[in-house]
């Protein structure tokens, strides 16, 4: 699986590619994007078949990021989205927004697979 994890947090960015390893995703790419523009740019140049985003950074957050993405792209990658940010309207916000999924931090390792499998249905 080719995965984007986008987070304005380098240490967060690092605790999701520990999670993926421990969870037994099988990925084959893993790249990573500080900014939501970095990650259209990624976007626009490679193939991923999934988004891991954080919903809250400066500048784009997770909504406004998925907004842009689905206005730029023809096809549009499964996009899991994860805050720290609690209650069911942040997951139904995102999911209106376009996301595939919604995780609340912190999780496991198990909840990431959980979440990764159910996004990529």
């Amino acid at each position: 699986m080719r995965i984007l994890v986008v987070d304005d947090s380098r240490l967060l960015r690092t605790m999701l590619r520990r999670s993926l390893r421990q969870s037994g995703v099988p990925v084959t790419r893993l790249a990573e994007a500080e900014t939501g523009a970095e990650a259209l740019t990624l976007l626009g140049e490679q193939t991923f078949d999934l988004v891991l985003c954080d919903y809250c950074m400066p500048e784009m957050d997770g909504p406004a990021f998925l907004a842009a993405a689905k206005a730029r792209l023809p096809r549009m990658p499964k996009v899991l989205v994860v805050s720290a940010q609690a209650g069911p309207e942040i997951g139904d916000l995102v999911r209106r927004a376009g996301s595939s999924g919604f995780l609340r931090k912190p999780f496991t390792a198990k909840e990431l697979r959980h979440a990764i499998d159910m996004a990529m249905r």
